[in-house]
């Protein structure tokens, strides 16, 4: 496997029996579709009560940049569903790439 691969197979007897059964239950997505908003803020508040969400904003702004989104388009979307504008998630993007691991996540 390559450095920074991600392993597509299932980690484990369980998680494999379970993505076996869902399989059969999933409909394609609309990602574009308005309403799908409310999930990704749901799952971002979740995600939020369980670790810090500058690290889950940091990451979501620089997933959309790499992919080619404008700032305009970064900053919207993150003004919808997460706690961080653009302008910061910025600021701290630039910590972490530019900076050192540490000081990103000890600040």
């Amino acid at each position: 496997m390559l450095k920074g691969s991600i392993s597509q197979e299932p980690s484990s007897q369980e998680e494999e029996s379970v993505l076996s059964m869902l399989e059969n239950d999933v409909d394609s997505i609309n990602f574009s579709n308005k309403n799908i908003l409310n999930d990704i803020s749901d799952l971002f508040i979740f995600c939020n009560e369980q670790i810090n969400s500058r690290f889950i904003s940091v990451l979501i702004y620089m997933f959309l940049h790499r992919f080619g989104d404008s700032s305009r388009d970064v900053d919207a979307f993150l003004g919808t569903v997460a706690v961080m504008t653009a302008k910061t998630a910025r600021k701290w993007s630039n910590i972490l790439v530019n900076r050192d691991f540490d000081e990103y996540i000890n600040e």
